[in-house]
């Protein structure tokens, strides 16, 4: 597919674009701090509340016991 005049490496760039998360599962963040920081994520500007935060918190105890069911 041909998207115009655009500069290959740009097009490429985005064609392309991957993103690999390598994440920490026995990483421990304290419950607290979660919170806390959703807290204060609430002041963060958004669009006209067009798209509201939904947030799902799962402890790691409660995921494994989903994860046998």
């Amino acid at each position: 597919m041909e998207i115009g005049s655009v500069n290959n490496g740009i097009k490429k760039a985005i064609t392309e674009r991957r993103s690999v998360k390598n994440y920490d599962y026995e990483m421990y963040v304290d419950e607290e701090k979660v919170f806390s920081l959703v807290d204060l994520a609430t002041y963060a500007p958004n669009h006209g509340m067009r798209e509201p935060w939904r947030l799902v918190y799962i402890s790691k105890n409660k995921y494994q016991n989903l994860l046998k069911k």
